[in-house]
């Protein structure tokens, strides 16, 4: 169970796992680190059976948060807060496809 002194919007969302047996707690109060979780992906969508042509990486996964919430109405600047941007025009649907698929105007 997540512990409820760490469990304000300053804290991360996902804590560093410890390793070692010795320790009394199964985290550590930092957040978890891009490859760790890049692994668990790889390991969460092998385990669930995705296609192989499919990738699951940390930015597909925002992505989705950030559809949900919006979908769920949640305002922007509490989006902001979860997801970690800084820049409300970064949440913006228009501008993630442009990032993916480059502009519209652009020749493929």
């Amino acid at each position: 169970m997540r512990p409820s002194d760490f469990s304000s919007s300053k804290h991360p969302f996902y804590l560093a796992i410890r390793t070692k047996d010795t320790a009394s707690q199964w985290f550590m109060r930092k957040q978890l680190g891009v490859n760790k979780l890049g692994q668990m992906l790889k390991a969460m969508a092998k385990e669930a059976v995705f296609p192989e042509h499919k990738r699951i990486t940390n930015h597909s996964v925002c992505k989705f948060l950030v559809q949900k919430l919006r979908n769920a109405n949640i305002p922007p600047t509490e989006t902001m807060a979860i997801t970690g941007h800084k820049n409300v025009q970064s949440i913006r649907p228009e501008l993630f496809n442009e990032m993916i698929f480059g502009s519209a105007d652009s020749n493929f």
